[in-house]
């Protein structure tokens, strides 16, 4: 892994403005320590064990996550991890070659510090790995890793008694389909327990994260300008609507979003709503005598090439990182990536972006013998208190330019 401004390859605590142009992204490819296959099956014959470890640490309160149990669900981050190099990874969404190749680079750097920014399931093949690899990873590097809870993380929800008991408030939720017809030799009491423990961990994941120089990670955006006049102390940032801004809400390139007001029905039992950049400087000012902000970083709105800083988040720079792989329009396994973006932000340093790419013969083990094809969904404006972002099913191939 390089960038132009020299990345190296190196009980549950609680706790000025940037015009410069986007951070300019750069690609070397460095073998991982691990492959990605070994990796996989790994994960796969230790499955029951890591699960059963992650149950007895949920029970005992110490899941090894910065920022994981009980309230505030909005992170301070802790002194004891200032001054560490932070690296960021977008929505991985089930795709688990993308996990590992980030991951493995991520831990080169021993006395790394991982923000993950949510929507670990859904749209790819492997979410059941992708749980089981977080959860083996916190235990391997306990509070190093910091998982802020996505909106398809938080969206599945148990019904006792349902013919399908797992369900989820958001689609494609590929993750509860599973859940009630597992395969690869997962049997029904297994997979049940496992997502019920998802369930349980995933609230108690912090929906935000503020850093000591004011960056603020999140998996969605900010509380909207309803939410302001209310935000007059940090405990006043527990509010339910407000957590649920935080992980529900899109931004927009536009400079205002005002469809919350015109809604209220909808308001008063959903946040998917979108801001603009004249929304993002109005709550980082009304706010900024208890919660400065200076730049954020996000996930949940799916871009092209897996980064986007829009030009008009000038003032309050906004950052959107996605870490799968996979087509985001089409969610085709056929037209991977060739790299995936990660954020690096060293302390008192600029967040750098770093692309980071594999080869070939990862891609080949680890995803062609995959032929799982799912119907396309597309959502409408209408549909989006309870509908994510428009998007199909996952295909089998070789990215298109690597078959060439």
């Amino acid at each position: 892994m390089s960038s132009e401004s020299g990345v190296t390859d190196t009980s549950p605590e609680r706790g000025g403005d940037d015009c410069s142009p986007p951070p300019t992204p750069s690609t070397d490819y460095v073998p991982p320590s691990q492959s990605a296959i070994t990796s996989l099956e790994r994960i796969r014959t230790e499955m029951h064990d890591i699960f059963g470890r992650a149950a007895k640490r949920f029970a005992a309160g110490d899941l090894g996550l910065i920022g994981w149990g009980p309230p505030p669900r909005v992170h301070q981050i802790h002194p004891d991890h200032h001054g560490k190099t932070w690296y960021f990874v977008g929505d991985i969404h089930g795709d688990f070659l993308a996990w590992h190749v980030l991951f493995e680079t991520v831990r080169r750097d021993p006395d790394f510090r991982l923000c993950f920014l949510g929507d670990l399931v859904d749209r790819g093949p492997m979410d059941i790995e992708c749980v089981a690899a977080i959860l083996d990873a916190a235990e391997r590097y306990p509070q190093q890793i910091l998982w802020i809870v996505g909106n398809h993380d938080e969206a599945i929800r148990f019904t006792p008694g349902a013919e399908r008991p797992f369900s989820a408030i958001v689609e494609p939720a590929e993750f509860t389909d599973w859940l009630n017809a597992p395969t690869n030799g997962i049997g029904a009491d297994d997979a049940r327990a496992w997502g019920h423990l998802f369930i349980a961990i995933c609230n108690y994941l912090p929906r935000a994260a503020r850093f000591p120089d004011g960056l603020l990670a999140t998996h969605g955006g900010i509380p909207l300008a309803d939410r302001w006049p209310h935000l007059t102390t940090i405990l006043a940032f527990e509010q339910d609507g407000v957590l649920s801004d935080f992980t529900w809400t899109r931004a927009t390139s536009a400079p205002k979003k005002l469809g919350w007001k015109f809604d209220p029905a909808r308001r008063a039992t959903s946040s998917s709503f979108e801001f603009g950049y004249k929304d993002l400087e109005g709550f980082c000012a009304a706010v900024s005598a208890v919660f400065p902000i200076t730049e954020v970083i996000r996930g949940h709105d799916h871009v092209d090439g897996g980064y986007e800083r829009p030009s008009g988040y000038g003032v309050i720079p906004l950052h959107t990182l996605n870490g799968f792989g996979f087509n985001h329009l089409t969610n085709s396994l056929a037209n991977y990536k060739h790299e995936l973006p990660l954020g690096v932000r060293r302390a008192g340093s600029p967040l750098e972006i770093t692309r980071v790419t594999y080869s070939i013969d990862e891609y080949q083990t680890v995803y062609m013998p995959i032929v799982a094809p799912v119907p396309d969904i597309v959502a409408t404006n209408e549909e989006r208190a309870v509908i994510d972002e428009s998007g199909g099913g996952y295909r089998n191939g070789l990215p298109s330019t690597l078959a060439e």
